[in-house]
């Protein structure tokens, strides 16, 4: 078996400028750099030197949303692209170990196009019971790339369904339908086997509604008035103060027959004016009175 450094890219010659490539980041450094995954387990039962796992990330289908996931969800693991040794490793748990092997990625002259990382793989792994279907298990799935860049001749699927459709007139051997055919181990359906776990959409796995429960800072729903609310406002006059009136003169309050501590009555307030003027104008005609 051989080793496997962790990728990174920058100068070889200057060890400090060395950028690691983190695991999500891994299947796109094949478009500019040249990059090969860990070796699984299967070298070494063949009697090879080399046989590259595949990268992908963990995702658990259950059928209760509510339920908890695996502690592997949702992180990038490296496994045995044949399902064969039963090669696992979790990448991310190796990226912040400060002394690890490194290894240097050449950049390559011309960047892949991205169609040719772009795969669709098959459903590799069943089991049968008895003489029935072949099931396929749904509950946890590693979806990533397959094991080898692979180009297809867009013929060629035609040509494949053209060749499906004439067996199943004329007929298929038992060993060829046994393999043509899967069956869901959640709701019992039977399905082709090929891209069953892009195209199957399994109704005993419900996925819980979050949308409802987002927050949409643009797009947030006006909340609905009660009726018992009155309505705003709105002012069809400019607000203002009210204009000062000229004050009284003292001669002026002496005069008057009644006492002045009822100020004559009118549509506008009296002013501040006003006020000390009717103060200080009955004060001296008490005053007066007295004397």
């Amino acid at each position: 078996m051989s080793r496997w450094g962790w990728p990174c890219v920058g100068d070889e010659d200057e060890p400090e400028d060395l950028v690691r490539v983190p695991a999500s980041g891994m299947e796109s450094l094949r478009r500019t750099h040249h990059f090969q995954g860990p070796c699984c387990l299967c070298a070494f039962l063949d009697g090879g030197v080399y046989t590259e796992a595949r990268i992908g990330v963990v995702e658990s289908l259950t059928s209760d949303g509510e339920r908890n996931q695996s502690i592997l969800n949702g992180e990038y693991v490296a496994v045995c692209a044949k399902q064969r040794c039963g090669y696992y490793l979790c990448l991310e748990r190796f990226y912040c170990v400060s002394h690890i092997e490194l290894d240097v990625c050449p950049p390559r002259s011309t960047p892949l196009p991205p169609a040719e990382l772009i795969h669709i793989y098959d459903v590799e792994r069943s089991f049968r019971q008895g003489d029935g279907l072949f099931q396929v298990m749904t509950d946890v799935v590693v979806r990533g790339k397959e094991k080898a860049l692979k180009r297809q001749d867009p013929v060629e699927p035609m040509l494949q369904r053209a060749s499906m459709l004439k067996e199943l007139v004329l007929g298929v051997q038992e060993d060829r339908f046994w393999t043509l055919f899967v069956q869901c181990t959640l709701c019992k359906q039977v399905t082709f086997r090929q891209h069953f776990a892009v195209n199957h959409q399994c109704p005993k796995i419900s996925t819980p509604n979050t949308t409802s429960r987002r927050y949409h800072p643009y797009n947030t729903p006006k909340r609905r008035q009660p009726d018992s609310m009155p309505a705003t406002p709105r002012f069809t006059e400019i607000l203002a103060d009210s204009p000062e009136s000229p004050g009284a003169y003292y001669s002026d309050i002496d005069r008057l027959s009644s006492p002045p501590s009822v100020l004559p009555s009118s549509d506008d307030p009296p002013t501040a004016l006003e006020f000390l003027d009717s103060i200080f104008g009955a004060s001296r005609s008490t005053s007066t009175i007295e004397s």
